[in-house]
């Protein structure tokens, strides 16, 4: 994954494919994704109830 950082946006995209789709991102949506990846809110949640990390 590749990131770039434009004055307003966030562009994002798949470095194994540079010449694939882009999503850009407001620098605000960007920042909210970030704080939900840190607190966990994106963590999947397991059929038992545990929290498994994404790279599981």
């Amino acid at each position: 994954m590749e990131v770039l950082f434009g004055a307003d946006t966030v562009a994002v995209r798949d470095s194994g494919n540079p010449d694939g789709p882009m999503l850009a991102f407001s620098r605000d949506s960007w920042q909210s994704f970030l704080d939900a990846v840190k607190s966990g809110d994106l963590d999947l949640i397991a059929q038992r109830g545990d929290r498994v990390s994404a790279d599981a």
